[in-house]
């Protein structure tokens, strides 16, 4: 909205006051709030039983316009479409409207900010007006009454209720409720288990908003979740009954119940500052988010058509169910989520947040007294490092500083000779050799934000582990796959040569069906010192590592094996969501086949 922020506060404190000394119910006895107006008209309302583009690309068919100076006449197209985008060039207050009410959806919103600021020095600033109902400029002139998901720099996620008269100039009252506490700036943020509150009017603020943010134009909050000025930002607006979920690049923010009205239009303001957005489209509320994938099985039926946003739900499952259950974690699942997982800007970031908050926790705790709290393994802290490192290069571009004392630890760990104390379980092709450590070690450092690598221990732990590389070469193929995506951010270790041989002797590995199978990658040594048989139909992992390696290493997504290995990935996916890959060791659990999801995702959007 255009009313500014602090006034927003001042009014929601003002109503607070009043609940605190018992006069709240006095005004509410003043202006009443009938049901008959606090319920939408059902019957009018849409529910999406399918993915619905609400902007079409093309033009604003679907949407109706209004602006403060102008009414339902836009002369000078502040609502327009260019190159295929929604552009609002801000120069009125006002909003689309879509023509049809809606309920029970899954709104989906990209956005990024243009140029055009009309000389403001605070924030960029525009909404998501949900629910909304009423005649237009019911609410001041300029808005309808709805409820708002705020788009404003640093406060992206906020929920403020905005009431507003209808054409006899009766209230159109609008509130919602939420569990809240109070900040250090005495503002309301939505904290899942605070105080219940009910807002009428005012502002409620996503749940991390940072207390000493200045609404300055282009200022970030330490711990804003919105994308960089100038990248695109996903906004999701769950609305389910009377309840509504936003989520901001995946992340969940807000969330509040009892919601009045629960049904509307929904709105995209102007509000003075140029914007852009290239989707804005309802789907169908998820009936069951806590859905169980089951074990991983060979003859599990595949999906028919490729969908990211399942491999999202099945990693988001089997990662955190492994993290919860187990309390560690492994090579095959919730250390390679860390890395595939920011690549799926899809969906609930939850799942996400969790298992790294999990890893934080371990380091925070490895040099504490109590018992189970220290590293289990050298493994451990390298690829707890390493992991995190990769997933701060992927998100925040900050290096955490847990991320910092875990890399620093890790070198104390090192080798004279340059390598760690790996696992070695016979569980290839991760934990069986020290070489998949180190490699482990340099991708993590390679990719370190703040140029971690250039800090003295670390340029000396790099050296080192050069130094051992070069005298114990790579025992397989897949292990050559390895070097060569270390390369991407290490080139000395490959001369030109040696890495367009690797690339030749992968591409040469692809099966006729343009997959690769794991036990072509490698003579491999499975438990009981078992050789593992060379021939194998093409998997997951194995196609997914090849072609996502080949792209680090400048293989263009259009060469002939590259094509033909991500069309294999899009008809290879299970209808679970998941890439299946028989485990080397025993016909059982098959956990490689979450590590294959991993980079079959790696690989699918490296080549987007």
């Amino acid at each position: 909205m255009a009313i500014g922020f602090a006034y927003r506060a001042s009014l929601l404190i003002v109503s607070v006051g009043l609940a605190a000394v018992g006069l709240l119910g006095l005004m509410r006895s003043i202006v009443p709030e009938p049901s008959s107006v606090l319920a939408q008209p059902q019957e009018q309302a849409r529910v999406p039983t399918e993915v619905i583009p609400l902007f079409n690309g093309k033009d604003l068919s679907g949407w109706e316009t209004w602006l403060r100076r102008t009414g339902r006449d836009d002369p000078k197209r502040v609502f327009r479409v260019s190159d295929g985008l929604l552009h609002v060039t801000g120069e009125d207050h006002g909003y689309l409207a879509t023509q049809q009410a809606w309920k029970d959806y899954h709104l989906v919103v990209e956005f990024k900010w243009g140029k055009e600021t009309f000389g403001s020095k605070y924030v960029r600033n525009s909404g998501i007006l949900l629910h909304a109902r009423g005649p237009h400029g019911n609410a001041g002139g300029v808005w309808m009454a709805s409820v708002e998901c705020q788009l404003a720099q640093g406060c992206v996620g906020d929920l403020i209720a905005i009431p507003g008269k209808d054409e006899k100039g009766q209230p159109l009252p609008v509130e919602f409720t939420s569990e809240v506490a109070l900040g250090p700036d005495k503002r309301p943020r939505w904290k899942p288990g605070g105080e219940k509150r009910t807002f009428t009017r005012g502002q409620l603020w996503w749940n991390e908003h940072d207390p000493e943010f200045k609404e300055l134009i282009d200022t970030r909050g330490r711990f804003d979740v919105e994308s960089p000025l100038g990248e695109w930002t996903r906004v999701e607006c769950i609305c389910q009954g009377d309840t509504i979920t936003i989520r901001v690049n995946g992340h969940t923010v807000n969330h509040c119940f009892a919601v009045k009205p629960s049904a509307g239009k929904i709105l995209l303001q102007s509000e003075g500052f140029e914007m852009y957005f290239r989707r804005v489209e309802l789907r169908p509320v998820q009936k069951n988010p806590g859905q169980s994938f089951g074990p991983n099985r060979a003859d599990e039926p595949l999906a028919g058509r490729l969908s990211l946003e399942q491999a999202a739900a099945f990693l988001d499952s089997v990662s955190l169910q492994w993290t919860q259950q187990r309390q560690c974690g492994t090579c095959h699942t919730n250390y390679p989520y860390l890395l595939a997982r920011p690549h799926l800007r899809l969906g609930s970031r939850d799942a996400e947040l969790q298992v790294r908050r999990f890893f934080e926790q371990r380091v925070a705790g490895w040099d504490s007294p109590e018992p189970g709290r220290k590293p289990r393994w050298d493994t451990e802290v390298v690829a707890t490092a390493s992991f995190l490192a990769m997933h701060d290069a992927l998100t925040t571009r900050r290096l955490h500083p847990l991320t910092r004392q875990a890399l620093d630890r890790m070198w104390t760990l090192q080798k004279p000779e340059g390598h760690w104390n790996w696992l070695k379980c016979d569980w290839p092709p991760a934990e069986h050799d020290d070489y998949y450590g180190v490699i482990i070690a340099l991708l993590g450092v390679g990719v370190a934000p703040e140029n971690y690598r250039d800090t003295p221990q670390a340029q000396a732990g790099i050296a080192r582990a050069r130094q051992w590389l070069a005298k114990n070469p790579p025992s397989s193929l897949h292990h050559r796959g390895m070097l060569l995506w270390a390369s991407a951010y290490f080139p000395e270790l490959l001369s030109p040569a040696e890495k367009q041989q690797i690339i030749a002797d992968l591409k040469s590995a692809q099966n006729p069906d343009g997959g690769w199978a794991l036990p072509k990658l490698g003579e491999w040594i499975a438990r009981g010192r078992r050789k593992v048989p060379l021939d194998g139909p093409s998997d997951g992992y194995a196609t997914g590592f090849v072609v996502f390696v080949l792209r680090q290493a400048g293989v263009a997504k259009e060469d002939a094996a590259m094509e033909r290995g991500l069309a294999w990935l899009r008809s290879q996916q299970r209808e679970s969501g998941r890439w299946f890959t028989r485990s080397l060791n025993t016909d059982n659990y098959h956990f490689v086949s979450h590590l294959g999801t991993c980079f079959a995702v790696l690989a699918l959007t490296a080549c987007e």
